[in-house]
């Protein structure tokens, strides 16, 4: 069962704040723990991996989530949710994303959860370069009076 409301509850563990959405147990009686990351595609330090294949920089983002927070899998679940700023997804994170969005289509009896939890995350994403964006302006540049 996944709570269809906004609820969310915060763990403490080694100096870093985790989101666990449900804290009831998702699988095998354990409690899920995922963490979003959303890497610059365009990164200078992120070039090597990026011109590898698609996707490669969320790949190399999941990895680096699961190797630090390796500690966390003996009593709870724990998924990274890696999408690129440049919309990119590891089929994982989707797999999740899917799950997820069944899981609360069961409870809500929404049919369309999935694919609203997708869009979500997507603007999530595209406000989040918007912003990137935008903070790269002065506050008093005459570019900045056109938006």
């Amino acid at each position: 069962m996944v709570l269809s409301m906004r609820w969310y509850t915060v763990v403490y563990l080694q100096q870093v704040f985790l989101p666990v959405l449900n804290p009831l147990a998702w699988e095998r009686g354990r409690p899920l723990i995922w963490d979003v990351t959303v890497p610059d595609s365009l990164a200078t330090s992120y070039r090597p991996v990026a011109i590898s294949s698609a996707s490669a920089v969320a790949a190399l983002a999941e990895s680096l989530k699961e190797a630090k927070y390796c500690d966390l899998t003996a009593n709870h679940i724990f998924t990274p949710l890696a999408i690129e700023s440049l919309g990119s997804v590891r089929p994982k994170s989707l797999s999740f994303a899917h799950d997820l969005g069944c899981r609360i289509m069961r409870y809500s009896g929404e049919a369309m959860t999935t694919t609203y939890l997708i869009q979500r995350l997507s603007i999530a994403v595209q406000r989040g370069n918007a912003a990137l964006v935008m903070d790269t302006f002065s506050p008093f540049s005459s570019d900045s009076i056109l938006f």
